[in-house]
């Protein structure tokens, strides 16, 4: 063709142009780890990020959506794209076939023409062809056959890239219990935005028909009180077996559960308890189980209207003169150290803004008052205070991604492919017999691929039953 003679497409099927794509991807692959990647540019200042400048020219923070990573990239998938065609034109021409006949092993033989049967019934050869001057025989997968397949998985790789970079989006829903929630995205794919498209409702509605919070007992190392002792401890010299405490309110989340059913058409379609790294799948979209909201209701001296509080921020109550904050919302089940589990007592802290002053670090001085249990209540400046209501709310991220599917197949393919063709053994040999000589001769070239192959191996059994023939 005329084009493989072109001086850029000569350029763009060397291999120097790919590790040169390569080179410049890794220098940003590089920076992408030493900045924080989608974030926001005032969380970066203000959490003390450096080199803010050069940051904000040259978009640091979103590295892999700069148009220069964006042209590399695709510069090297045209690279690597005429790399495996010129590679697969090679290999089709390759032919045992064409191959001329130059022998590199001498056996004599005693006259007896059972080579072949030798070759094939005890070294599980195959015959491919033979005439009157060579025969040649084959054993194992072909690896043209397998750089092919682990070339098309690559390419089935990019595909699978772009169609999660064209398609691919991803959202957050929050239900409460006994919700049936319509799902409407907020966001949208790259290829809706740039066709001016709306995302469309999701055809099929989700419920929440339970959801519950786990709690593990959290126990911390009861350190003596002499300070040799602590360092021994610290240093490992202790013989006695450190010792543990637990206080009622060590407390961590073990896992939270959201029960999720699918509806569609007004029919249950699927139902399943998601948590945290099992996530429930349906219709193309994945749904994962990422965190929980609570939403507190308080009342004051036994009022029948309840003030919604939002936890962990500050409330003002009717005739408390400071802010009050409500903190650490317990409500589910509890998993003791000595194996029992127990329904927690709903209670939340309490917590009073001590003026409007900040503190040397920049944080309201607060002081715990109290814990509030469901069914009790709190005095706090001679207001009784008690809880009415709480709610939790599973929040959900969503995903829709078709290009997983192909990447998982594709992923697959490439490693087994690659596997087979860099350890399976390929072997070619050819030979003819020689019968001009008072000794018959076998005269054989062989040819290997894998790194288990062994030539040696193989030359040892061929000399073994030749012998045995003889």
């Amino acid at each position: 063709m005329q084009i493989r003679n072109n001086y850029l497409y000569k350029k763009f099927s060397s291999i120097k142009t790919s590790i040169l794509f390569l080179g410049i991807l890794a220098v940003f692959y590089l920076a992408g780890t030493i900045f924080p990647q989608g974030g926001n540019i005032e969380d970066y200042i203000n959490e003390g990020g450096r080199f803010v400048l050069l940051v904000k020219i040259f978009g640091l923070m979103n590295l892999f959506s700069t148009p220069l990573f964006l042209i590399v990239s695709l510069l090297l998938f045209v690279n690597l794209t005429i790399c495996t065609w010129e590679r697969f034109l090679i290999l089709c021409k390759e032919t045992p076939l064409d191959t001329g006949f130059i022998s590199t092993h001498i056996i004599q033989l005693n006259g007896k023409d059972e080579i072949d049967e030798i070759f094939i019934k005890k070294l599980g050869f195959r015959k491919l062809y033979s005439d009157t001057s060579k025969t040649i025989m084959i054993k194992g997968l072909s690896y043209k056959w397998l750089t092919c397949l682990y070339h098309l998985g690559i390419f089935l790789c990019f595909i699978g890239f772009f169609l999660t970079y064209l398609f691919a989006f991803e959202d957050e829903i929050i239900i409460y219990p006994d919700e049936i929630k319509t799902i409407q995205p907020s966001v949208q794919s790259r290829f809706n935005k740039l066709f001016g498209k709306k995302a469309e409702e999701l055809p099929f509605k989700v419920k929440l028909a339970e959801f519950t919070t786990e709690y593990n007992q959290m126990p911390s190392i009861d350190y003596p009180k002499e300070r040799l002792s602590r360092l021994a401890i610290a240093l490992g010299w202790q013989d006695k077996p450190i010792k543990y405490k637990i206080k009622d309110e060590s407390l961590f989340p073990k896992d939270w559960k959201s029960r999720l059913m699918v509806i569609r058409d007004d029919k249950l379609i699927i139902e399943k308890i998601i948590e945290v790294n099992d996530p429930l799948e349906y219709g193309g979209f994945t749904f994962y189980q990422a965190a929980f909201e609570q939403k507190l209701k308080v009342t004051m001296d036994k009022s029948p209207i309840g003030i919604e509080v939002e936890i962990g921020k500050e409330a003002i109550l009717p005739g408390i003169e400071d802010a009050l904050v409500f903190k650490n919302l317990r409500v589910g089940t509890l998993f003791r150290k000595d194996g029992r589990t127990e329904k927690i007592i709903p209670s939340v802290d309490v917590y009073m803004v001590k003026g409007k002053g900040l503190m040397a670090n920049g944080i309201k001085d607060k002081e715990k008052i109290g814990k509030l249990e469901l069914g009790g209540y709190l005095t706090i400046e001679d207001r009784a205070v008690d809880i009415k209501e709480f709610m939790e709310a599973t929040i959900l991220s969503y995903r829709y991604d078709p290009g997983v599917a192909i990447l998982w197949f594709a992923g697959i393919l490439v490693l087994a492919a690659m596997a087979m063709r860099i350890y399976m053994t390929w072997y070619m040999i050819m030979y003819r017999i020689d019968r001009e000589s008072k000794v018959p001769l076998l005269r054989l070239s062989i040819k290997a691929r894998g790194l288990l192959a062994d030539e040696a191996g193989i030359i040892r059994q061929i000399r073994h039953f030749t012998r045995k023939y003889q």
